[in-house]
């Protein structure tokens, strides 16, 4: 009896554990470069290189793809009439906006050149909004790329979908 308790709380354990665990999204366009990554569990990389390759690690698992390489297969055609199912776009809408609601930006960057010197001045002073303050970037030498890392984690995902 002693070893069914034992693996219920193991398993209790990996579950928490699974839940708990932090999910990190990071994107950089300065090298394309957007790394989807849970913590102590894997991660997968999405990354150009004279063309679009896919790397993903699950546990000890590994694998490198070049995403040229994919073959697409087209669906078959069938005749049968499709059953449409109703559903309520508000309530979908809603659901997904709260569990957006529970990522958290980390760090983000973002610099702009919108290549009119005359509009670039005129945005330039948001440069020295204390909010923006090293988030922000209005140049003149051609420099433009967002970086942006978000946090969140499975269980507040969940939470937010069950609510």
């Amino acid at each position: 009896m002693i070893w069914v308790w034992g693996i219920l709380l193991f398993f209790g354990l990996f579950l928490l554990w699974f839940l708990l665990s932090p999910v990190v999204l990071e994107i950089d366009s300065r090298k394309p470069v957007m790394m989807l990554k849970w913590v102590s569990i894997g991660k997968a990389m999405i990354w150009y290189e004279e063309e679009w390759k896919l790397s993903f690690r699950i546990f000890f698992f590994r694998k490198k793809i070049s995403l040229s390489s994919i073959k697409r297969t087209q669906k078959k055609v069938t005749d049968q009439p499709t059953k449409k199912i109703k559903r309520n776009r508000k309530s979908i809408f809603r659901k997904i906006v709260k569990m957006l609601r529970t990522c958290r930006v980390e760090e983000w960057q973002l610099a702009i050149d919108t290549g009119d010197y005359a509009l670039n001045a005129q945005i330039y002073p948001l440069n020295f909004v204390p909010a923006l303050h090293h988030h922000l970037g209005i140049n003149f030498n051609n420099k433009n790329y967002l970086y942006m890392k978000i946090r969140n984690s499975p269980v507040r995902i969940l939470y937010a979908y069950l609510r």
